[in-house]
């Protein structure tokens, strides 16, 4: 058992959690998501996370290309989840180890969140400025 004396190791324990909720979370649920597209149906919107829920529950039944038929951002989004598991686990495990772990695990952490999910990044921000 890891003590959690160290608020980095606490924080990265916390994350793996909830990662690992999201991540179960469509294959327990199945085809069954209560989750609503909320933008699309009050502004008939359709953004580019629009589907993400049911692709997830695609993929984590092995059935990539109906996932990416559902929403051509999944794979890309699921991976970031996917990765950050495993680093959050090893940041929990390597949290003692100094400054510099610490900053190359932010770094990395940064990186896979611009690459994954930049189409629903510029897609948020496009929406923010229209709004001013």
């Amino acid at each position: 058992m890891l003590p959690l004396r160290n608020p980095y190791r606490a924080c990265s324990l916390l994350l793996a959690l909830g990662l690992t909720v999201v991540l179960l979370y469509p294959l327990l649920l199945g085809n069954r998501l209560p989750v609503p597209a909320m933008l699309s149906q009050l502004t008939g919107a359709h953004p580019p996370s629009r589907g993400l829920s049911r692709a997830f529950a695609l993929i984590v039944r092995g059935r990539l290309v109906e996932a990416q038929a559902m929403n051509p951002h999944a794979l890309r989004v699921f991976a970031f989840f996917a990765l950050q598991l495993p680093l959050r686990l090893l940041a929990a495990r390597w949290a003692i180890r100094g400054r510099a772990v610490l900053l190359a695990d932010i770094a990395l952490s940064v990186v896979l969140f611009v690459l994954c999910l930049w189409p629903l990044i510029v897609y948020t921000c496009r929406a923010m400025a229209s709004l001013f």
